[in-house]
């Protein structure tokens, strides 16, 4: 089971079930911000080394899934599911 290390401003309803992921790079974007906090697109794509289309591929869907959100009008993401 995984805990959340920092910021705890998400949706406290929902729910991710890493296993339910398809890709593991999803998994890995998920455990950073995780692990990070509070943390910029542009260091996300850099820090796991994604070429910036596929991070901008996997950022946007986690993003329409609400497993992950834009702080207001900057480039900083949250969590914003519950890891289970």
């Amino acid at each position: 089971m995984f805990f959340l290390t920092k910021h705890n401003r998400m949706d406290k309803n929902k729910q991710l079930d890493l296993n339910e992921l398809k890709e593991p790079i999803e998994r890995e974007v998920i455990l950073y911000i995780n692990k990070n906090g509070l943390c910029a697109y542009g260091e996300i794509i850099r820090n796991l080394k994604l070429s910036y289309s596929k991070g901008q591929e996997v950022i946007g869907l986690l993003a329409s899934k609400g497993y992950i959100k834009f702080i207001g009008r900057t480039s900083n993401l949250e969590l914003g599911a519950n890891i289970i």
